[in-house]
């Protein structure tokens, strides 16, 4: 669950959000649009944790991210998923190695059959082992 509650950003020339409020249940898919420069950048940077609220607190599963130490913010990330619209990809990978991160603990086998009540994905494609 994400909530931000009577969230206040301001930068040094604007303010990007007054008073903002928003509750997003568990399971929920959030998509962000909006014209440039109505905040949709700085609302993933604040659930990221790349910039901090000026008022206001955000909650993720019930973590408030203003009462985050730094060291922590790494592992909250990984729990994240995110899509960007410029397809943010590593390197000339695909999604699904960019997804997997090569060199992870993660390999890529082709034709790994998934366990029992998984559906397998079609012939020759990649499979996470």
């Amino acid at each position: 669950m994400i909530i931000l509650d009577n969230v206040t950003k301001n930068y040094t020339s604007s303010v990007v959000f007054e008073k903002f409020s928003l509750h997003v249940e568990h399971g929920e898919f959030l998509f962000v649009t909006g014209e440039s420069g109505s905040g949709k950048s700085t609302l993933i940077k604040l659930l990221t944790k790349e910039t901090d609220v000026t008022k206001g607190r955000i909650l993720v599963d019930g973590k408030d991210l203003s009462k985050m130490k730094r060291r922590d913010v790494p592992v909250y990330r990984r729990n994240l998923g995110i899509v960007f619209q410029d397809m943010k990809l590593l390197g000339q990978d695909g999604v699904r190695e960019s997804c997997l991160c090569e060199g992870s603990d993660i390999r890529l086998q082709k034709g790994y059959e998934p366990e029992s009540g998984i559906h397998p994905e079609p012939p020759g494609s990649y499979k996470a082992a």
